[in-house]
């Protein structure tokens, strides 16, 4: 081995960290993109927490309204209100829930896989550096061996 190819190794190892810098740079950016669909995912999730509690809230004025009234019999008044509690408590409703859930929980997945991704590029420049200084400490015996060299041909 000679201080040309270990020079070309240090060039390789250069190259593979250039290589892992451009990887993280592009991981980085797709989490970015991920933790603002999160945030927008959340968004829409608190929004339509809101949203139901005010539905509640609104139907139980609204039958609280229609039972002071008594223009309608008690029958019309629970059917309304059974109805209506279907679309507040219903299958449906929990659907969308788990739905929101859901795509949250994918989305934070995606975000791990990125973090993941990244340390293992993170790793593998220690490895490239570590490689680095060990070609770098054999080229400077190989040159302190031929100094040596020469000095006792004098």
């Amino acid at each position: 081995m000679d201080t040309t190819f270990l020079y070309a190794k240090i060039n390789q190892y250069n190259q593979e960290i250039n290589d892992c810098y451009e990887q993280i740079r592009k991981y980085e950016k797709d989490m970015e993109e991920l933790e603002g669909l999160l945030e927008r995912l959340r968004m829409y999730d608190s929004d339509f927490s809101d949203m139901q509690i005010k539905r509640k809230h609104n139907l139980s004025s609204a039958v609280s309204e229609l039972s002071q009234q008594q223009r309608y019999s008690n029958n019309i008044i629970n059917g309304f209100e059974s109805s209506l509690n279907e679309v507040l408590y219903g299958s449906e409703n929990d659907n969308a829930y788990r739905c929101m859930e859901e795509m949250i929980c994918i989305v934070n997945r995606e975000i791990r896989k990125k973090q993941i991704q990244i340390e293992e590029c993170m790793k593998r420049i220690a490895v490239c550096n570590s490689s680095i200084a060990s070609c770098e400490n054999e080229i400077k015996a190989m040159e302190a061996r031929q100094k040596e060299g020469m000095g006792s041909r004098l």
